[in-house]
Formats: C-alpha cells, structure tokens, sequence
C-alpha cells in the first residue's frame, strides 16, 4: 500500500522533533528552510515518495491545506498547551462545517501524549456528519499511524472504528498489521500481536501479508511462515512470488532446503514463475545437504520452463555429488554443462574428480584430469592435483601418485600439506613406508607444517610395513611438538602394534607389544580420548597375536561398558572370539558367539571359522558338527543364498573337519566334505568327467583323509554302475611336514589307503612323479567287488 504524503506533512514530522528547542532556534530553522520548502509546490525529492493506489477510495471534499503562520503558531507554542491548541482549532473547523486537512490529524496524533487525548481526538473524528468524511478521518489516522510505527495508535483507531460502527476493509485491516510489522524493527517481538488480529478480522491486502511474513522469517519461524502461506493459498488474497520468496527464503536461513523445494515447486504449480535467483538458492541449499537428486529435479524443472541455468548452480550440485561420492552422475553432469554451452571451470574438475576418488575410480580420475588439462581457459590448481593424488591413493597406485606430486611440484604449484598427504596415503597402501617418511622429511624441509592427518597416514604406512616402532617414534614426536593427537592418530598407531604382531617382526620381546597397545589405550583416557570401537577392536587383535585371552577379554568388557561409539561390532566379536580360539578357551568362543546373535549382529563365515577354530583346538568335534548344521541350515541350496547369511569358504571346511576327525567321527567328516563339494568349495562336483588327478597339495592331514575316503567311494559307486574309470592320481608334493612327528602328506596317503581300507588298497609312487600317489584301475575294481560282496554279507546275515 502507498500513500500521497505531501512535503508539508514530512517536515512538519522534522518541527516536532525539534519542539524542544528554544524560540529563537525554532524561528531561524522555520525561516531558512522550512518556509521555502513549503512554498515550493513541486520538490525535486517528490520521487522518492510512493503513489496513492487505485483502490484507495477518493476524498469527496477537498482537504484543507495548513498555512504557514499555523505551522509557525504551532512551533512557537508551549509544548504542554500544542494539543489543546490543536484542538480547540479541529473543533471550530468542524463546528463550521469545513474539513480538516491531513496534516491536522498528524499533528494532533503526533502531540496527544495519554490515552484520554488520543480518546479526544477519535471522538472529535466521529463527531463529523458525513461518514465517508469519518472513515476518511480513521483512514488517514491509520496511515499516520503506520508512518510513525505506532502499532498500538494503530490497534486503537481500528477499535473506535469498530465501536463507531465503520466499516473496515481489507485496506483498513492491513494498514494495522503494516504498523504492528514495522514497529516490530524497534520493539522485537511485538509481531505476535498481529497474528491474533489477522485471526479476528479475516483477510488482508498481500503487503500486509508480506510485511507480516517478513517479521516471522526474521525470527526463523519457518513452519509458522509455511502455514500462514498455506492460508493465503486458500484465502481471497494469493500468495504472489514476492510471498513464496519470502518463504522460502525463511526456509532456506532454518537450513529447511527440502521444504524450501517443496514451496518452489508449489509456486510453479500455482502459475508464479519464480526467478532463476530463486531457484540458485534453493538448489544450492539442496545441495549443502548433499540432496542432489532433488536438486537436479529443479533443474529439469528450469529445462521445462526455458530458464537458463548458470555456472555457480551447476557447480553447487557438483560439490554436493562428489560429497556424496556420486561419480557416474557427476561426470554425466559435467557433460550436460558441456552441452549446453557452459565452460567448466576449474572447480567443475576438482569436485568431479573427487567423486571418482571417493568410490576409488581411480582411472575415471585420471581421465577428468586430462580433461581438465585441454579444457581452454582452465589450468589445474593444487585441488586438482590433491584430487587426483588422492584418487590414485584410494586405488593403491602409488607410482602415479607420485608422479602427480612431482608435476604439481614442477608447475611451480604451491604444494600444501593436504597434497602430501594424499601421497603418503598412497605409499601406505602399498607399504612403502620409506617413501612416506621421506615425503614427511620433505615437508619439514619445505617449511610444510604436517598436520595430524599427516602423521596419522605416515603411521599407518609404518604399521602397513611391519615397522610399528617408528609408528610410535612419530607419535612420540607429535607430543613433543605440543600437537593435539587426537583418537584418529592414536588408533593408526594401535593398529600398527596389531599389524606388527601378526607380522612377527618387532625389535622388542614379542610379549611387549601387547603391553604397548594396553599403554596406548591408558594414554589416551590420560589424554582426555576416550577410545571408540576401533581402538579396542585393534588392541584386542594385538593381544590375540599373543594369546592374552584374559586381556583381550577385559576390552571387550571395557566395550560394552562403554558409550555408543565403543559398543562391540562384528569385527570386535570376531576379534575376540579368535583370540578364545587360539587359546583354546571354546566356552568363552561360545559364549561370546551367542552374545553376538544376542546383540542382533548376524555372524559372518569370518565369525564362524573362529569359532570353528576354537572347537578344532579344544577337541569339540561334536559341537562343531552341530554348528556346521546350523550354518548351512539356512542356505542349503546355493541358488537361494542372501548376502546376510554366512557362506561357508575352504577355512570353514578344513576346520570343521578337523574337529570331527580329532574325534574319530569319520563318517561326519564325509557328510561336512559332500556338502562341501556339493557347493564348489572343495572342487568341483563333476570333476571326474574330465580329469582323475586329485590335488591335495593344499589341504591339511584331516582334510585330505576326507577327500581320498570320498573320491574312492564315488569312484566304487562309478565303477558298479557300470562307467569307466580310469587310475587315481592323488597329487601330494614329496616335502615333508613341518611338525617331525607327522609324516609327509605322500606318507599320509599311502598309509592310510593301505590301514583304513577294508580290503587294503595298494597304491605306488612312479618313479618319474614322486609326488604323486596313484591307484591302479585293476585296484579300484577289486576293492569296490570286495566292499559289494561286504555289504550283501551284511544285508544277509541281517535277514537271518
């Protein structure tokens, strides 16, 4: 809504202000320069004043115009006697039948200082004969109001018009949320009140909707802001886009980008085309919250509506994707841009290639990189660098990691530590521990401050390389930098001590190294790190390469005890499970097995093979059979296999088996190996079709006793259904076993086809293969002959 305020009204506001000023002041600022300013009929500031609206109903009587000895008469009077001037002035005009002029309502609002004046004044307005001259009267009160933010003149003007029995408009209504909305900038909070006036006397013209908006935005009540743009949806007045930008804007300031979305797509709907800033801004909020899917849906929306899309959109939805490691969808983005006619920019690169190396693509990286090489006008930075040293970290190719360092380093780049970093992480993936720490020397060479990022990935190349005890020499150096090592460190260094202990390869005893991850762990609660999962999950692994059960038990304990961050995972369950296992402790394997279903983690074949572990050691041949049944019990046709179910693996089998036969249960151990070979595990079902070589070269004592029992049944069962059959060939290698109270597996298969076999098989080594066992046709028949006749002899004497 706008207003016709004359020049004479504006600085007359100026007069009362300085009312306070002594006499003489008050006359040579009148003279100088408020007398010429009047008398000019057209100022040259005229245009900063707003138009009166069309919808404003027009004045029948002409309105009387202020003198300028009235206006001096008015000044030069004592402050306390300015109202009752005034009005005994409004009075006589009124009494006379004349009208009075706007400014004179202004200034009798303007010097009523109580309730009773201001009462005076509207009885004096109603008093009036003609009511469009009364209404005009509030009218021009409201707008005086609105003018000066009087938001409580205001709400009592609209309650003598209600008491005077004068209809109020929409116009009306929203000249009294306009003057609560702006004297909301000086009294915060004072908006609310115009929420139960809006509730009280309906709709309001859109300014009034949009001011009253405003003042919600400001304070970030978007859900509020959301329902009265619902209202006006379903109201008279509708919403316009300077509406929907305003709340949606709301929207965007709560971090709400979703619902903002939702409202521009509404905005679309209801026939409000938004601008292409709009939509940049909502677009960009989606993607800080990594919502490109529904950030690219406003693009095609865009598409349908023939706006053009701009470079910084493109971009914002970029970065969104590469956080979201969305490779295929970001380099699909990147050519659309191509083929719209957007040049990409150096940032369009770097956040492709980043997406490629989130997911490890490190090819896919390399060739954006060359991309970005040839794109006229764009040179790569040190981002581009970082990202695709980065990428080829991620997938273990060191070499061109290195390669790229070495450009970046040519190009006269300034090479941070972030760039370092990623090439010490590459040599960390393949163990090349002394180029890492030659990278770090290099860098505090340069003046290149390494960051704890850079120590953390440094150790972890150590421990990678089974050189744990510069891990902890690092370490150490941070403390003695006064750096803040935080858990990210702590645990590279922990996994070291693990990574080192499997290895074997430690300058200590090997039963400190336990010990040392035990410090580490007391080190950093000392510190004020509380140590998460894998902290423990890593310390126990150290003390289950040494057998500390008890100990490996006591963190376990120490997890569960914990917060969230340190509850036991599948890996920990795993980890401690082995490490009962190696020590032959099958109750605590058992126990903790059954605890991990508890805990509604489902074990894995890894989980399973340590328990199985556990059960071989203690001689548990029976439960292990058992186990083995409930493993395989829910996936025992390989088609209907999930990937949450365990799958059993070569591990699996040769463990179970060895628990069975350590029991003498010989014939469990042929049924766990013909489900074995049933699934492929083993070999292949159908081997004997096309070779009659057995290799059991890789198999241990009690595996290979179960495949040379099995083969030789299937092949009596061959031979009787009437195939032919060929000699056995069983290929065992001429070593001999490293434990010298075992035989060589040669002197295994031959002894135990000629004592477990009823007949004795016979069996040779030629001399031209002397790792191999071979069993004679003629040999085949005549035991499987033998083993027939056996069993009719025993289905006889059973009729008998």
């Amino acid at each position: 809504m706008t207003y016709i305020i004359s020049c004479q009204v504006r600085y007359l506001v100026l007069l009362l202000i300085l009312s306070q000023k002594c006499c003489s002041q008050k006359r040579s600022i009148v003279d100088a320069f408020v007398v010429p300013t009047i008398n000019r009929r057209r100022s040259k500031l005229s245009h900063i004043f707003q138009a009166k609206p069309a919808s404003r109903p027009k004045q029948r009587n002409k309105k009387k115009r202020l003198s300028l000895d009235d206006v001096k008469a008015f000044v030069e009077t004592p402050k306390d006697s300015q109202f009752l001037v005034l009005l005994k002035q409004a009075r006589a005009s009124i009494d006379a039948g004349e009208g009075l002029a706007q400014a004179m309502y202004g200034m009798l609002l303007a010097s009523s200082k109580t309730t009773n004046e201001l009462d005076q004044v509207l009885t004096l307005i109603q008093q009036q004969e003609d009511p469009q001259r009364v209404k005009g009267a509030f009218q021009t009160c409201l707008e005086w109001c609105y003018e000066a933010a009087n938001a409580a003149g205001a709400t009592t003007i609209h309650s003598a018009m209600l008491k005077a029995k004068v209809e109020q408009d929409a116009h009306d209504n929203s000249l009294v949320v306009k003057s609560i909305c702006r004297a909301n900038s000086i009294d915060r909070g004072i908006w609310r009140n115009a929420t139960d006036f809006i509730r009280l006397n309906g709709d309001l013209e859109l300014q009034a909707y949009d001011a009253y908006l405003a003042c919600i935005a400001y304070d970030g009540l978007w859900k509020e802001s959301v329902r009265v743009l619902r209202q006006m949806q379903d109201g008279q007045t509708k919403p316009a886009l300077s509406t929907y930008t305003i709340v949606i804007e709301s929207c965007l300031y709560c971090n709400q980008p979703e619902q903002a979305g939702q409202l521009l797509v509404a905005c679309v709907r209801q026939g409000v085309t938004p601008t292409i800033h709009l939509f940049e801004q909502v677009i960009a909020g989606l993607s800080r919250r990594l919502q490109w899917r529904k950030a690219m849906q406003l693009v095609d929306m865009m598409d349908e509506m023939k706006l053009p899309k701009t470079l910084p959109l493109h971009n914002s939805m970029l970065v969104a994707m590469a956080k979201s490691s969305e490779s295929i969808q970001a380099k699909s983005l990147l050519q659309r841009m191509k083929r719209e006619g957007l040049r990409p920019t150096t940032l369009s690169y770097n956040s492709v290639i980043s997406a490629c190396a989130n997911v490890r693509y490190w090819k896919d990286a390399l060739l954006v990189f060359d991309q970005c090489l040839r794109e006229p006008g764009v040179s790569p930075d040190i981002y581009t660098f970082t990202n695709a040293i980065r990428a080829c970290a991620k997938g273990g190719k060191a070499d061109r990691a290195l390669s790229l360092l070495q450009v970046a380093e040519d190009t006269k780049l300034q090479v941070d530590a972030y760039c370092y970093t990623a090439a010490i992480e590459a040599c960390a993936k393949v163990k090349m521990w002394k180029k890492a720490l030659e990278l770090l020397e290099t860098m505090e060479r340069l003046g290149i401050i390494p960051t704890e990022v850079t120590y953390s990935v440094t150790i972890s190349a150590c421990g990678n390389g089974g050189n744990w005890e510069k891990a902890l020499d690092l370490l150490n150096l941070m403390s003695e930098k006064k750096m803040k090592i935080r858990i990210i460190t702590y645990n590279a260094a922990i996994a070291a001590l693990a990574k080192g202990a499997k290895l074997g390869k430690s300058g200590y005893e090997s039963k400190e190294l336990w010990k040392i991850s035990l410090q580490l762990i007391q080190r950093m609660r000392v510190d004020g790190i509380e140590p998460d999962g894998f902290s423990f999950t890593s310390a126990i692994s150290c003390c289950g390469a040494y057998g500390k059960w008890k100990e490996a038990l006591e963190l376990f304990e120490a997890m569960q005890a914990g917060g969230i961050r340190t509850q036991p995972n599948k890996i920990a369950y795993t980890a401690v499970i082995s490490t009962c296992a190696k020590a032959g402790k099958y109750e605590h394997a058992i126990r903790l097995f059954h605890k991990m279903k508890d805990a509604g983690i489902p074990p894995d074949n890894i989980a399973y093979n340590a328990l199985f572990t556990a059960l071989r050691v203690a001689g548990q041949g029976k439960l292990a059979f058992d186990f083995w049944n409930e493993m395989i019990g829910s996936n025992s046709t390989a088609k209907t296999i999930s990937k949450l179910e365990p799958i059993p693996d070569f591990i699996t089998v040769q463990e179970v088996i060895g628990a069975i036969t350590r029991v003498g249960a010989f014939e469990s151990a042929d049924i766990v190996f013909a489900e074995a070979v049933r699934r492929g595990i083993i070999f292949d079902a159908n081997c004997f079709d096309t070779s009659w070589e057995i290799d059991l070269t890789k198999m241990t004592l009690s595996l290979a006793r179960a495949a040379c029992r099995f083969i030789l049944q299937r092949t009596a069962r061959m031979s009787r259904s009437g195939a032919d059959i060929e000699d056995l060939i069983f290929i065992t290698g001429v070593g001999r076993n490293h434990d010298e109270n075992h035989p060589s597996l040669r002197e295994f298969v031959q002894e135990l086809l000629s004592s477990e076999f009823d007949p004795p098989i016979l069996c040779n080594v030629p001399r031209l293969a002397s790792g191999t066992v071979v069993v004679e046709k003629e040999m085949i028949l005549d035991w499987s002959q033998k083993q027939l006749y056996d069993q009719m002899t025993q289905i006889a004497t059973f009729d008998r």
